[in-house]
């Protein structure tokens, strides 16, 4: 068996930035697109923290599964964003193509959450608040 250690520059990157804004960062959790260990990965940083900052998972793929997971424990529904669904549908017809349902997907957003426009991609990152908790959704790995 192979071992690879594989660096977190993600959470190195975010922790950074973070840090220059005053904020310590005492947890990086990792977890794979499984809906089981992300309700509980979401579930102990509740208990953990106030900020709750989650990256990936916002994208076109059936196994994106982030701001579902996170609307679920909110007790929260998903709406169209209409700017994210016109900035991909524009995005779409330079490339000659239509919507599909998973692209689509992206620009589902989590009911009273303050939509984060994405320069970088198509996906907009999300931050929603509650009187216990700030969840800040972003999608992907940010570009250097």
């Amino acid at each position: 068996m192979v071992v690879r250690e594989i660096a977190n520059t993600n959470a190195q990157y975010l922790s950074e930035w973070l840090a220059t804004c005053g904020i310590d960062v005492h947890y990086h959790t990792v977890v794979g697109d499984n809906r089981e260990r992300m309700v509980e990965v979401v579930t102990r940083a509740q208990e953990r923290a106030e900020l709750i900052v989650i990256t990936g998972g916002l994208g076109p793929t059936e196994d994106d599964l982030t701001k579902e997971v996170v609307a679920e424990l909110l007790g929260r529904t998903l709406h169209v964003d209409q700017p994210a669904y016109d900035r991909i549908e524009a995005f779409l017809k330079t490339r000659g193509r239509t919507m599909t349902e998973n692209e689509r997907k992206q620009a589902l957003v989590i009911d009273q959450a303050d939509v984060l426009t994405n320069q970088a991609g198509l996906a907009p990152g999300m931050s929603v608040q509650t009187p216990d908790h700030q969840y800040i959704l972003l999608p992907g790995v940010p570009g250097k």
